[in-house]
C-alpha cells in the first residue's frame, strides 16, 4: 500500500501543479493601459518588440524557407498590428510615431525584389492575389492611422494605383477569384484584396463601392453548398469552391468586417455553428467542419484533436470582432496559457519564441483588444468543474489508500 501510495503523490504533485498554472494563466485580461497619450495595447507592444529583434535578426527569410509565403506573412502581420496599436493612441504621441515608423519599415521590405521574388508577374494581377492583397492593406492601414495633413501624397497616390489594379484585374477576369500563382487562387487572399478596396474608401473620397458590390455578389454565389461558406480553394477547372477550412474561415472572417458587416455577422454566426468546439471545457477552432476530419497542412499548422493551430490563434480576433466576448476570451486566454507567454527585457514570446510567426499571429489576433468589449464573462466554468472533478479523484484514491485497516 506504501508503494500505491507513493506513485500516487509522484502521479498527483504533477497534475495539481499544471492544473494550477493552467487556471492562473486562464484568467489573464488584456493590458490595456490608459495614460494622457490614449490607450497602450502594452502587451502587443511586448510581442512586437519581440518579433522586430527577431526580424532584424533574419527570421523573415528563415520563415521563408519554411513556408511558401512566410516573408510577406510575418512582415505583414506584424505591420498590421503596429496599424492597430496606432488607432487607439493620440497622433504625434511617441508611440503612435513608433507605430508609424515600423510601418515604413514594414513596407519597404514588403517592397523589396526578396518578398516579390516567389510571385509570378506575369499574372492578370501582377504579384498575384496574395501578395498584393496583404501588402495593399498594410499600405492602407498605415494611410488610416497617418494624421490626414501628414499623408505622403506618394504613398496616397500608391494605395489608388494598387487599388485601380485590384478593381480591373477582377473586373476583367473570367472567374470570380484572381489567382495568387499561376492557375491557383485562394478565396482569403482575394477578401484581403477586395478588404483593401474597402479601406481605401473609408479614408478617402469613395471609388470602389460598385467593384466592392459586384464582386461580393460573386463571391456569394460561390459559396461551399455544404455550409454556406466562403470556400477554401478554388478550382478554375470544374469552377467549384474546394470545402470551408477553420484555417483560412478565421482569417476571411476577420477580414470581412472591414468590407461588410452584416455578411460578415452572417458568415461568423455559420463558422462558429460548423467550426467551435470545446475539449475539456476549453474552446477551440476545428480546421475541418463538424462531422469531417483531416490533418495538418502547411495553411493549417498543427491539427490536434482536430483543434487547428492557425484557425484557433486568428479566431480570437475573429470572435471578437464579432462581439462573441466569452468565444474570444476563451481563445485569448487558453492561446496564453497553453503557448506558455513570457516576458524577459519588456519582450513576450510564446512557445519559448521557437516559432516567431506564431507570435506575429498572435501579435495580430490581440492587436485589436483594447477596442473589444472586455466586459466579464465567466467562460472557464466547465474547465475548472472538471478540475474539480479530478481533484475529488484524486482526494478519494488517497482517502482509500490512507484509510486506516480494521
Amino acid at each position: 500500500m506504501k508503494i500505491l501510495k507513493y506513485i500516487l503523490i509522484l502521479i498527483s504533485i504533477p497534475i495539481f501543479l499544471i492544473l494550477l498554472y493552467l487556471n492562473i494563466a486562464l484568467l489573464y485580461g488584456a493590458t490595456c493601459d490608459e495614460n494622457e497619450n490614449g490607450t497602450v495595447n502594452t502587451e502587443v507592444v511586448q510581442q512586437l518588440n519581440f518579433i522586430k529583434t527577431e526580424l532584424e535578426s533574419g527570421v523573415g527569410e528563415e520563415m521563408q524557407g519554411i513556408y511558401p509565403e512566410g516573408y510577406v506573412f510575418i512582415y505583414s502581420l506584424y505591420g498590421l498590428a503596429w496599424a492597430d496599436i496606432g488607432e487607439t493612441l493620440k497622433p504625434n504621441s511617441d508611440l503612435h510615431q513608433k507605430a508609424i515608423q515600423e510601418l515604413d519599415w514594414t513596407i519597404e521590405k514588403l517592397n523589396s525584389a526578396l518578398a516579390k521574388s516567389i510571385f509570378p508577374d506575369d499574372l492578370t494581377l501582377k504579384y498575384g492575389a496574395y501578395y498584393r492583397g496583404w501588402t495593399n492593406c498594410v499600405l492602407a492601414k498605415k494611410l488610416v492611422i497617418t494624421p490626414e495633413n501628414q499623408r505622403d501624397s506618394t504613398e496616397i497616390k500608391l494605395l489608388q494605383f494598387n487599388c485601380d489594379e485590384i478593381s480591373e484585374a477582377i473586373n476583367a477576369y473570367e472567374y470570380p477569384y484572381l489567382p495568387s500563382y499561376d492557375g491557383q487562387a485562394w478565396q482569403a487572399d482575394n477578401i484581403l484584396c477586395l478588404a483593401s478596396l474597402a479601406i481605401h474608401d473609408k479614408i478617402f473620397e469613395p471609388r470602389y463601392a460598385d467593384d466592392i458590390e459586384a464582386w461580393l455578389m460573386k463571391i456569394k454565389e460561390t459559396v461551399d453548398k455544404e455550409t454556406g461558406l466562403i470556400g477554401h480553394f478554388f478550382d478554375y477547372q470544374t469552377n467549384q469552391t474546394f470545402p470551408a477550412r477553420g484555417s483560412s474561415q478565421s482569417l476571411i472572417n476577420a477580414f470581412l468586417f472591414e468590407i461588410d458587416s452584416a455578411f460578415a455577422n452572417a458568415q461568423t454566426a455559420i463558422y462558429k455553428d460548423k467550426f467551435l468546439t470545446y475539449r475539456f471545457g476549453l474552446p477551440g477552432i476545428r480546421e475541418y467542419p463538424k462531422g469531417t476530419e483531416g490533418s495538418g497542412d502547411i495553411d493549417s499548422g498543427p491539427v490536434i484533436w482536430n483543434i487547428g493551430g492557425a484557425a484557433s490563434i486568428v479566431g480570437i480576433r475573429t470572435m471578437g470582432l464579432a462581439g462573441e466576448t466569452a468565444v474570444y476570451k476563451g481563445l485569448r486566454n487558453s492561446v496564453q496559457a497553453f503557448g506558455v507567454g513570457l516576458v524577459k527585457d519588456n519582450q513576450k514570446q510564446f512557445l519559448f519564441g521557437k516559432l516567431p510567426i506564431a507570435d506575429a499571429f498572435i501579435a495580430w489576433a490581440n492587436a485589436k483588444n483594447c477596442q473589444i468589449s472586455q466586459e466579464h464573462s465567466y467562460w472557464q466554468w466547465k474547465f475548472q468543474l472538471l478540475n474539480l472533478g479530478i481533484l475529488a479523484l484524486f482526494g478519494g484514491l488517497f482517502g482509500l489508500l490512507l484509510k486506516p485497516k480494521k
